[in-house]
């Protein structure tokens, strides 16, 4: 997703993708999602418990995008590798037991908000790399 996100080049997070978004919006979506689940995994360690779920998907998503709309394309790209910094730690501070606990639920957290989500997003992408 990285390499896709780089291949598209900071001039070119204007362009659309095939669902109507900006390559910008999408980044700042992916990203918010990763600090989402990081913030998740940090309430979990923290109480044991996973998080309930809070809000709606569409909403989140809008308000994920228009809180990053003024964000800068350097900036945002900093902030998709902080957010993924930022999970891969509280992934690393979740021992075993907690990892393997509630069914599995840390590594549905991890897969919804990254390599599902990147699959997900990826064909986006590399149609934006060729317009």
């Amino acid at each position: 997703f990285r390499d896709a996100v780089r291949a598209v080049g900071r001039g070119g997070f204007e362009r659309r993708t095939s669902v109507g978004w900006s390559v910008h919006d999408l980044v700042a979506h992916v990203a918010a999602w990763e600090a989402h689940a990081a913030g998740r995994l940090r309430a979990y360690r923290e109480s044991g418990t996973p998080p309930p779920f809070v809000g709606e998907v569409d909403a989140l998503n809008a308000q994920f995008v228009a809180s990053h709309r003024l964000v800068g394309a350097e900036a945002l790209l900093d902030e998709l590798d902080a957010a993924h910094r930022r999970l891969a730690d509280e992934l690393a501070l979740l021992d075993e037991a907690a990892i393997a606990a509630h069914d599995g639920w840390v590594g549905k957290v991890i897969a919804a908000n990254t390599f599902e989500h990147f699959a997900e997003h990826l064909r986006e992408l590399e149609e934006a790399t060729r317009r």
